[in-house]
């Protein structure tokens, strides 16, 4: 599979998408950060600098690693307002916030309202995808000029999460004016993202793309703003149960 730019130039060929998608697209795009596995939060070994971060794995996440040990800004600093309206969705949904543990270096759970402290491992994975960008929201990693490609996002989510976080990314892209790419298998979550675009009224900023595999490969398939076609990829395992049912 071959993703091109407006004037015809190969942006990423992915035979080792995992891998190459940081250089390729960084040609591009300066400010990118893909986001495929919310048990990312448990790698941090935070020391006190960028430099200083020491990772379990060394893979396509290292930058990711690296952004997400970013120092918060100091207190006082005011976070732009749509940034810091963001922020506040993020944290009804998480009800606590990161900190940076100096006695074990790493990131840790602290409730709003509790004293107790969580090191990031123990935390349930539905809740690690917001608190990874809420702390890179915090810290100033995600801006208007970032690109955010996030792999099946609604991976570990409760429906009623998938709706809250597909929400959140469309007011990401209204507010901060950030691109946005994503992959889903979960037409609540592709539904979300249809119903909360027009809510905020971005429909014409969202184009959906649908895949499917023939003798030669993978093909991309612009399908513009209507979904339609995914929805009935999606669809299928639904049809193979109820024939399958239907056949006992």
């Amino acid at each position: 599979m071959e993703l091109f730019d407006g004037v015809g130039r190969a942006i990423f060929m992915p035979s080792d998408f995992s891998i190459e998608l940081k250089e390729k697209i960084g040609e591009f795009h300066g400010n990118v950060h893909y986001l495929d596995n919310p048990y990312i939060l448990d790698n941090i070994r935070y020391v006190s600098s960028v430099e200083s971060i020491k990772l379990r794995e060394y893979d396509h996440q290292e930058l990711l690693l690296k952004a997400l040990g970013k120092n918060p800004p100091a207190e006082g600093f005011e976070l732009e307002a749509d940034a810091a309206e963001i922020i506040n969705c993020l944290h009804a949904v998480c009800h606590g916030r990161l900190i940076e543990s100096a006695q074990w270096h790493n990131l840790q759970f602290v409730g709003d309202e509790s004293a107790d402290v969580l090191d990031v491992v123990k935390l349930p994975s539905g809740l690690k995808p917001f608190l990874l960008l809420l702390r890179l929201l915090e810290n100033g990693s995600i801006r208007s000029d970032t690109l955010l490609i996030l792999e099946e996002p609604e991976c570990h989510l409760h429906p009623m999460l998938q709706l809250k976080l597909a929400e959140i990314l469309v007011l990401m892209q209204k507010r901060i004016g950030l691109k946005i790419v994503l992959t889903t298998y979960s037409p609540y979550f592709l539904k979300a993202i249809e119903i909360c675009a027009e809510k905020h009224d971005i429909c014409n900023c969202c184009k959906y793309y649908r895949t499917s595999a023939d003798a030669d490969g993978c093909r991309l398939e612009d399908v513009g703003r209507d979904a339609e076609k995914i929805f009935a990829d999606l669809a299928e395992p639904g049809k193979a149960f109820n024939s399958a049912a239907a056949a006992d």
